[in-house]
């Protein structure tokens, strides 16, 4: 017999209900702790949403494959609506992935600061943005 099971036998009912409690107490902590759910990272940047109305395909950009997209974006005031770049690659695409067709609804977060470089004859010109896309869903 194993000096653990001799030691059990010896101790009386009474004085094995505090073992038992702490090792639950104990055990229902490691299992809270492993199985909670952990919190995602905070998203950054300033919703948007809106229709999208005109597609800019920035050709001048470090990414040839970025295009600025017109939103009537319903988060901002009336007036001009705003650009925003969609970047593949670094943007986060949701379904239904329809962000290089006019006329679909947008909606997700953007940075404060964005370019679009376009060509031009021999040069490349600037398009007017607002921001770039960080992620962004579409309507289907």
């Amino acid at each position: 017999m194993s000096k653990f099971t001799k030691t059990l036998k010896r101790l009386t009912a009474m004085q094995l209900v505090p073992f038992f409690v702490i090792s639950l107490i104990g055990l229902s902590a490691a299992l809270i702790i492993i199985l909670a759910p952990r919190p995602t990272q905070a998203e950054t940047g300033t919703p948007f949403g809106g229709l999208s109305t005109y597609i800019h395909y920035c050709t001048c950009n470090s990414n040839p494959a970025d295009i600025a997209v017109t939103v009537i974006d319903l988060s901002t005031t009336p007036g001009s609506p705003p650009n925003y770049v969609y970047s593949p690659g670094l943007t986060i695409l949701h379904p239904y992935g329809m962000v290089f067709t006019t006329g679909v609804w947008l909606l997700g977060n953007r940075t404060e600061a964005s370019s679009c470089l376009y060509f031009v004859g021999k040069s490349c010109s600037t398009w007017p943005t607002s921001g770039m896309m960080i992620r962004v869903g579409t309507s289907g």
